[in-house]
């Protein structure tokens, strides 16, 4: 994984104006994960992960894939290598059953 993703939430973090541990707050995670990220000494981060940095800095995940050049701004079609599809794709497919069993569970 590039560090796209890391440099895309830095400069979406300063445009906002909050600081890295006020980002890690906002989105539930240690700010050591999110240090790591931004330096890019982090080669992988989970994807609810992901969805809290976007959810928290305001911002959707096709804003923040194309900030950190996974998507063309102006088109909905992701540009990731193969592996990193594969892995995205596995991690939404996890998310989802995760979400379905809990929602199983609360229809108990």
């Amino acid at each position: 994984m590039s560090n796209g993703l890391g440099t895309a939430v830095k400069s979406l973090r300063e445009r906002a104006g909050v600081t890295q541990f006020g980002l890690a707050k906002a989105a539930k995670m240690d700010g050591t994960i999110l240090s790591r990220l931004e330096a890019g000494k982090r080669q992988s981060i989970r994807f609810e992960y992901i969805v809290a940095l976007a959810e928290a800095l305001g911002v959707s995940l096709d804003d923040l894939a194309a900030e950190a050049g996974f998507m063309k701004s102006s088109a909905s079609s992701l540009i990731l290598p193969s592996a990193d599809l594969a892995r995205l794709e596995h991690r939404v497919a996890s998310a989802r059953r995760h979400l379905q069993r809990a929602l199983v569970t609360l229809e108990l």
